[in-house]
């Protein structure tokens, strides 16, 4: 099963909303600092909450109607799926409209998106913080996008994550995935395979040593032995 996805390209005063999925889905669209999520209805995005949500296909639309210069994200959800909580929804990144500034965490105006972890540092504090006065260009003199910062960041992080053998970014473990009808990207992020233990070792020390530390939280944990029957 495919994760839904949600992406957004800012250009200037519109936006193009890229939705990846088996639609149709509920569209709905948040302003940084404004309350209240708006719906996509057949005339455009409505801040009216009885207004009667659009059926929008997979695919591409464009919004450019009401946006004023700020942040803006945006969600999606089967169309369904009734009166949908929040983690139902997909969430899309952070857009710039208009003729706002850069964003980062060193300019105090970043916020991940709802529900999601968020990044480590965002492209722009790359231009305009940690290598400012530095043309951030390819031997060919073509400017980095986004995608290609994220990614340079999300390796780099990735290698510290090996070097220092811990977990920096929050990531979701899941074992047996498929029989489990587990979704990769909603119900988790990184499949991994049972764990060996010997029993002596747990009824002496009473520990597991785990491949990813540290740990937040575990959601469940059997033991099983040939010698018993399972434990929780």
């Amino acid at each position: 099963m495919s994760k839904d996805v949600i992406f957004v390209q800012s250009v200037k005063t519109k936006g193009i909303i890229s939705l990846i999925g088996n639609g149709p889905f509920r569209v709905e669209r948040l302003k940084k600092g404004v309350e209240g999520w708006q719906v996509w209805t057949e005339t455009g995005f409505s801040a009216d909450p009885a207004a009667d949500p659009a059926s929008v296909p997979a695919g591409d639309i464009f919004d450019n109607q009401g946006i004023t210069d700020g942040l803006y994200t945006y969600r999606c959800v089967k169309f369904d799926i009734i009166d949908p909580a929040p983690e139902n929804y997909t969430y899309s990144n952070w857009v710039r409209y208009g003729t706002t500034g850069p964003i980062g965490w060193t300019f105090g105006n970043y916020d991940p998106p709802p529900g999601q972890w968020g990044e480590i540092c965002t492209p722009d504090d790359f231009r305009w913080t940690w290598i400012w006065g530095t043309d951030f260009k390819a031997t060919n003199g073509t400017s980095f996008t986004d995608e290609q910062i994220r990614y340079y960041i999300d390796a780099a992080m990735a290698e510290m994550e090996r070097r220092l053998n811990i977990t920096i970014k929050k990531v979701r473990v899941r074992c047996n995935p498929e029989e489990r009808h587990l979704v990769k990207g909603t119900d988790y992020d990184v499949e991994e395979g049972y764990y060996q233990f010997r029993m002596h070792k747990i009824e002496r020390q009473g520990l597991i040593s785990t491949r990813k530390k540290p740990i937040n939280k575990l959601h469940k944990l059997r033991l099983l032995s040939r010698y018993s029957a399972p434990t929780m």
